[in-house]
């Protein structure tokens, strides 16, 4: 590789461009470019020296955000950035931009926050609450989702609890915790 990410594209927090290993041969990394605001996603195969561009991500705003890749629990290659989620298909040479990030179980949490009510959360696309959570903060089992929840005020959060939703009482329950409780998952007696 002649150029891994210009230098002068690296963050504060990112050292390095993110790379992820798809096999023993291959991997794929961001090529960062902040004259550009851009991320290009390109793809190495060590076996032939051969590189090639997946796809390019622009309009990245100005931040202080560490982009990373990682899959998600359908084993989907993620990058995620300052300018959102997108889902990499290295086969179809594509990226798509992310409205929801699947956590699993048939449950999906809206990946960028919205300033009015937080994040939407579905089961099977059909819409079942809105919270100030991350997808990262929820954990799912068989017809439950428990995700860690916040109030906002002005600029500040503040740790409210543990919403629990299941597909039998389809209604939310929610658990006052709030001194910075998280979820950390399920146990089946």
């Amino acid at each position: 590789m002649n150029d891994a990410g210009e230098t002068e594209a690296l963050e504060k927090k990112q050292k390095s461009p993110p790379v992820m290993w798809l096999d023993n041969d291959n991997f794929i990394y961001a090529k960062l470019s902040l004259t550009r605001n851009t991320a290009e996603i390109m793809h190495v195969d060590c076996d032939f020296a051969s590189e090639e561009k997946i796809c390019e991500i622009t309009s990245i705003p100005r931040h202080d955000y560490a982009s990373s890749f990682y899959r998600n629990t359908d084993n989907t290659i993620i990058y995620s950035c300052a300018a959102g989620n997108y889902t990499i298909d290295v086969k179809k040479k594509k990226c798509t931009k992310n409205v929801f990030e699947n956590v699993g179980g048939g449950f999906a949490v809206e990946s960028q926050e919205n300033a009015a009510y937080g994040r939407k959360i579905q089961f099977l696309t059909t819409e079942i609450g809105k919270y100030w959570t991350d997808y990262s903060k929820t954990k799912t089992a068989v017809g439950h989702l428990a995700a860690s929840f916040d109030i906002v005020v002005g600029s500040e959060r503040f740790p409210q609890g543990v919403a629990v939703w299941n597909t039998i009482s389809k209604k939310w329950q929610e658990l006052d915790a709030a001194d910075g409780a998280t979820v950390i998952g399920w146990v089946e007696e």
